[in-house]
């Protein structure tokens, strides 16, 4: 028995030096990352949990901000922040104004608040609008795997303040979500105003996170502001907001600020 005993102890002890020879807090976590990564392959870069209602095509999961946010919080992006503003009873509540209705994501990116509005907040429909044709894919992709088509409309060009072109100022692909334009006459970007695409929807809630350009879309929906009256989610740079809010409160908007830092802050305009 003794010896069994001695035989047991050795054994551990030569399992508790082979374990503390190799760096396994590094090995696990990268033995299960490239079983995640083989598994998204496999299923062709397509997100799904149990947490989530919509699965995602996430083809950039390794680098990009967003995509990295979503599996990592197994959730949508900002979902606190995106459920606080609309179910908040504080802001009307929002979700009795947009349920049913007509949402534009002016910046939709690969369609993250798109599918939020669809399915957690039950618009009846969401014009969206994503310039860069690689994100437009993407966006694409998400709404396809959600058999959501027929409740949403594509348009692969930009908002601004009237018909224009423009080119791409700045792109990364640790945040294509931060991809900002410039008006270029050399450009291979389409732009037009909201007003003239003459939308017949109802629009009841506009969503705008255009990374700078967001003055030339405001300027260029004068006209559906005084038609629909929508309420607006706006990402503002503070050199433009003094300019942004002047059109906004001169049609009869007031704001909330929902979160700021040192370049810009995200807005809850309503009348």
């Amino acid at each position: 028995m003794i010896h069994s005993i001695r035989k047991k102890l050795q054994r551990n002890r030569f399992i508790i030096k082979v374990y503390s020879i190799f760096p396994w807090n590094k090995i696990i976590p990268t033995f299960k990352q490239f079983l995640f990564d083989l598994k998204m392959k496999k299923n062709g870069f397509i997100f799904r949990h149990n947490n989530l209602k919509p699965a995602f095509y996430l083809p950039y999961y390794k680098k990009d901000y967003i995509q990295k946010k979503i599996i990592s919080e197994k959730n949508y992006y900002e979902f606190s922040y995106l459920k606080d503003i609309i179910f908040n009873p504080e802001n009307g509540p929002l979700i009795s104004k947009i349920s049913q209705k007509c949402i534009l994501d002016i910046g939709a990116n690969i369609g993250n608040h798109t599918l939020f509005f669809l399915l957690e907040c039950n618009a009846s429909k969401v014009i969206c609008f994503e310039p860069i044709k690689d994100t437009f894919r993407i966006l694409k992709k998400n709404i396809e795997i959600n058999n959501l088509t027929s409740k949403t409309e594509l348009n692969n060009f930009a908002l601004g303040a009237k018909t224009d072109v423009a080119s791409i100022s700045y792109y990364s692909k640790e945040n294509i979500g931060s991809t900002s334009l410039k008006s270029d006459s050399c450009g291979n970007i389409n732009i037009s105003s909201l007003d003239d695409l003459h939308i017949q929807d109802e629009i009841a809630f506009i969503k705008i996170d255009v990374e700078g350009f967001e003055l030339e879309v405001v300027k260029g929906m004068r006209n559906t502001l005084v038609k629909n009256h929508p309420s607006l989610m706006i990402e503002i740079r503070h050199t433009l907001f003094k300019d942004v809010n002047c059109i906004l409160e001169e049609n009869g908007y007031k704001y909330k600020i929902i979160e700021t830092n040192d370049l810009m802050a995200n807005y809850l305009y309503t009348r």
